[in-house]
C-alpha cells in the first residue's frame, strides 16, 4: 500500500523539476495519484506554503524548499568554499564544472560553475547522477567494494542511455578497476550523445571515504580524451580545496540489497 508521505513526495519531486505551473490533471497524470487525494494533499501543501498555486489554479514548488536548502547549504559551507573553487576549474578549462555529492546509495548534482565557450552545456543541479553512465557515478563506485558497487548499479538498472552506455557487469567491472588504477574516471558519450566528462573523487576527513566528485563535462568533439586527461592535475588539486566538508559526510550505509548479481556479462 502506498502510504500518503509517498504521494506527497512523488508531487513534490514533480513539482520541483517544473520550469512553468502544472494543472491538478497533469499532476494526476504524471504521478498516478488519485485525483481526491492529490487535491487534499495540495491543499495541506499550500497551507504551510510548500506550493503555491496562481489565480489560473496551477501548482509551483515554494520558496520555502528552496529557503531550506540554501540554510542547509550555508550551514555546511557550501555556499561559501564550493563557487570560487568551480569556478576557478571552469575558467582555465572553459567548459562547465559541477559538484556531485554523496546521499545515501546515490549521488546529486548540487552546485556548477559555467565556462567561458559560448556553446555551453546544460548543467544537472538537483538531479541524480546515473552511477554507471557517468563519470561521478563511477568515481564513487570505484570507491567501494566491489560487490557492493555492482549493487548498487544493478539495483538502479544498467539502462542504455547511448550506444556508449556500459549495460553488462563484466564490463562495469573492468571500468572500475580501470577507474580505480587511475584515480579518475570518464564519460565517453555515455550519458547524452556527443558529450564527455571526466572526475576526480572528494575524500571526506578521513582521507579514504569519497564523498562527492568534481567533473568537468564539454562537447565531445571540444574536449576528446588528451583534453579531458589534462584537465586531472586541476581538478585534484582543486578537489582537495573540499576535502572533509560537513555536508558532504554522507551516509556511507549501503541498504541491503537482496537482487542477485549475474556475473555473466
Amino acid at each position: 500500500m502506498i502510504s500518503a508521505v509517498t504521494r506527497t513526495l512523488a508531487i513534490l519531486q514533480f513539482l520541483a523539476a517544473q520550469a512553468a505551473g502544472v494543472t491538478l490533471t497533469e499532476i494526476v497524470e504524471a504521478t498516478h495519484v488519485d485525483k481526491s487525494m492529490a487535491s487534499r494533499i495540495l491543499a495541506t501543501l499550500e497551507s504551510e506554503e510548500y506550493v503555491v498555486r496562481s489565480r489560473a489554479g496551477e501548482y509551483f514548488i515554494g520558496l520555502k524548499f528552496v529557503s531550506m536548502a540554501l540554510q542547509q547549504l550555508e550551514a555546511t559551507g557550501l555556499l561559501g568554499l564550493c563557487p570560487p573553487v568551480l569556478q576557478k576549474i571552469a575558467d582555465e578549462t572553459g567548459e562547465l564544472c559541477q559538484l556531485a555529492i554523496v546521499d545515501g546509495n546515490t549521488l546529486h548534482y548540487v552546485a556548477k560553475a559555467d565556462g567561458k565557450d559560448r556553446i555551453r552545456v546544460q548543467p544537472r543541479l538537483g538531479t541524480r547522477a546515473v552511477l554507471h553512465a557517468t563519470a561521478v557515478g563511477k568515481v564513487w563506485l570505484a570507491s567501494l567494494p566491489e560487490e557492493a558497487a555492482l549493487k548498487l548499479a544493478l539495483n538502479e538498472g544498467l539502462q542504455p542511455l547511448t550506444e556508449n552506455t556500459i549495460t553488462t557487469v563484466g564490463k562495469l567491472r573492468t571500468e572500475l578497476a580501470r577507474v580505480r588504477r587511475a584515480g579518475y574516471a570518464m564519460n565517453h558519450a555515455e550519458t547524452f550523445a556527443g558529450l564527455n566528462g571526466v572526475a576526480v573523487p572528494i575524500f571526506g576527513s578521513d582521507q579514504s571515504t569519497v564523498v562527492g566528485a568534481i567533473v568537468v563535462v564539454a562537447p565531445a568533439f571540444r574536449m576528446p580524451d588528451g583534453r579531458a586527461r589534462s584537465f586531472v592535475p586541476l581538478l585534484r588539486k582543486q578537489a582537495q580545496c573540499l576535502r572533509g566538508l560537513k555536508c558532504l559526510a554522507g551516509n556511507q550505509e549501503l541498504v541491503a540489497i537482496d537482487r542477485e548479481i549475474s556475473m555473466a556479462g
